[in-house]
């Protein structure tokens, strides 16, 4: 087996984390250990998801979880999503919204995905949103249940989650990688 600074891959069989290309240095193990930080840290931020990083500025992540309580949708963040003085409010019809914490709504490029949580998925009636096209009363959006097919639907399309990152998560990457390519240089 390699020695105290090699990797063994997913084979694992003998001869795994020696020469043969099987062996990361340094550098290469930090990368990994700090990606797998990074990975740890979504997973407690949204538990039941298998999110992971895809990108240093997107995660990505199951639209539906295993247990079906937790679904991320991509809706129009024009028309669906409102800002308050609380955090955000998903639109919908035009008279009803679901309020939402500003960490579960992420804007990039790809656009807006929605985290909802069946337990948290509370119908208000608030507002007028005639304005931005919901019009009169969609009693099948006031249902967990419809957002999650809606969400399943998605997933069936091969429509992938591209959660942006904030900038901070941004840096506990790079700060994580930085320190353990640091240490990995000093243990040599």
């Amino acid at each position: 087996m390699g020695g105290r600074g090699s990797f063994s891959g997913a084979g694992g069989g003998a001869g795994a984390g020696t020469g043969g290309g099987a062996s990361l240095s340094p550098e290469q193990q930090a990368e990994v250990e700090a990606a797998l930080k990074q990975d740890a840290y979504i997973q407690k931020k949204m538990p039941g998801l298998n999110a992971r990083s895809l990108t240093n500025k997107y995660w990505t992540m199951d639209r539906v979880s295993a247990d079906g309580n937790d679904v991320v949708v991509r809706v129009n963040g024009d028309t669906h999503i409102q800002e308050t003085k609380y955090g955000k409010a998903l639109l919908l019809d035009q008279h009803h919204a679901v309020f939402l914490r500003d960490k579960d709504v992420a804007e990039g490029y790809y656009g807006t995905e929605v985290h909802l949580n069946r337990q948290y998925f509370k119908v208000k009636e608030w507002g007028d949103w005639g304005k931005r096209g919901l019009y009169g009363t969609n009693t099948d959006n006031h249902s967990f249940d419809n957002w999650a097919s809606i969400a399943k639907e998605q997933a069936a399309a091969g429509n992938e989650v591209r959660w942006k990152k904030t900038r901070g998560e941004q840096m506990v990457g790079s700060f994580s990688k930085q320190a353990a390519v640091k240490k990995a240089r000093k243990n040599k």
